[in-house]
């Protein structure tokens, strides 16, 4: 039995031949569409009309990673269900458009000339700005490093390093993260509670972190707290230390 509830507001109205696949057998499809991909539609058809598609932050919503986010797309594209376009009056940048009916993107609307106003809100927000060159430069410049906050899931040993944060020296940081995992990947929940705990300790006013890391590695603790004897007692050290001074 299905049950349906009698929506007011916040809605999506789908076509039954696009969930099922333009197919009246029940055990099969008549187009290509997997799982994800229909899954992937139906949420970019659930946004207005004036919202800008970005991979980046599907990745993110959807906790997958950005060569998931292009196997799907590009399947979304061969099946006529996505394209791409690129907007001039949107500072020369590639846009995507999103139809719920293969191969109908409304052009007797002149939706490839349409000037959308970029919307102040969340979606908007964390999407970048997909122009070529501002992408060159900043991979160049190395300005895309992620934000403590935009990681998911596993991430590499080797970009979770990179997260180190301000005032904390980089090699406690490092010997502390790789510690916690036997492979090349660790997961962005231990990599955030790292991050959490060395600020508490650097506020704290721990200095000497590389030998708080020896003494937590040695124990195998799973977190270094600012309130136990032997941290404390590194903490006191420190301030003593800093008031000599």
């Amino acid at each position: 039995m299905i049950f349906k509830s009698n929506h007011k507001r916040d809605f999506t109205v789908l076509p039954n031949n696009l969930i099922r696949g333009n197919s009246t057998d029940p055990n099969s499809r008549a187009d290509n569409l997997t799982a994800e991909g229909l899954g992937i539609l139906a949420y970019l058809l659930s946004h207005q009309e004036d919202w800008q598609v970005c991979g980046k932050q599907m990745a993110a919503h959807w906790s997958i990673s950005p060569n998931k986010v292009t196997k799907i797309t590009t399947l979304l594209e061969s099946e006529g269900y996505l394209k791409r376009v690129y907007r001039k009056d949107r500072g020369h940048i590639w846009d995507w458009i999103v139809t719920d009916t293969p191969h109908d993107f409304g052009e007797d609307r002149k939706i490839r000339d349409r000037i959308f106003e970029d919307r102040k809100n969340k979606d908007r927000k964390s999407c970048d700005q997909r122009s070529t060159k501002s992408l060159k430069e900043k991979l160049k410049t190395k300005e895309r490093k992620k934000d403590i906050a935009d990681i998911t899931g596993y991430i590499n040993l080797s970009d979770a390093v990179t997260l180190c944060p301000d005032r904390v020296p980089l090699k406690p940081w490092t010997d502390w993260l790789t510690g916690k995992t036997t492979t090349k990947k660790i997961s962005s929940r231990q990599v955030k509670n790292a991050h959490a705990q060395f600020q508490i300790l650097r506020d704290a006013g721990l200095k000497n972190f590389e030998q708080a890391v020896a003494i937590a590695n040695s124990k195998d603790w799973k977190s270094i707290q600012p309130h136990w004897e032997q941290i404390k007692n590194l903490i006191s050290a420190s301030t003593y230390e800093e008031g000599v001074k």
